[in-house]
């Protein structure tokens, strides 16, 4: 008689192999689907975070107010600005306030500029912009806007 022990055990060890990549698959797919709606959550939260910075700033040019905003989101993002004649990010052509994903910067007038930003979220103004200490802001921040001189300058609380 032969012996079947030997044989049922590699039977098993290959269902349970295949068990686990099928469950490494499902958490691959799973980590997947989340990334993918985390930047598609974020990028919402950029635009809807700009059109509300552009109310305020709009606001601000009407009123000669100063007008007080709290970027809360997308978190770790980058605010950055850039002006006529100056090279921005892909789709921004002058005076734009760009809301960036990742970047790298440069030093640039004795201050730090994003010289290259991915997956940018960009709004357009009519106006030259000025952010003071520094022309890099990593989100959440409060920020004051104020419009002088045909010019909008963004300040940080604090």
């Amino acid at each position: 008689m032969k012996n079947k022990k030997g044989f049922m055990l590699g039977e098993y060890t290959l269902k349970i192999i295949i068990a686990v990549l099928c469950l490494l698959l499902l958490v691959y797919l799973l980590f997947s689907l989340y990334n993918n709606s985390k930047e598609e959550r974020d990028l919402k939260l950029a635009k809807a975070t700009l059109e509300d910075l552009g109310g305020k700033m709009e606001k601000a040019k009407e009123d000669g107010s100063i007008e007080n905003v709290a970027l809360l989101n997308p978190q770790a993002y980058s605010l950055g600005y850039w002006n006529q004649g100056e090279k921005g990010p892909e789709g921004c052509y002058g005076n734009c306030l760009c809301l960036c994903g990742t970047y790298t910067r440069t030093d640039w007038l004795g201050g730090n500029r994003i010289e290259r930003c991915t997956n940018p979220i960009c709004k357009h103004f009519d106006y030259q912009l000025f952010i003071t200490d520094g022309a890099v802001w990593t989100i959440p921040a409060d920020v004051k806007i104020s419009f002088a001189q045909n010019k909008f300058t963004i300040t940080k609380n604090g």
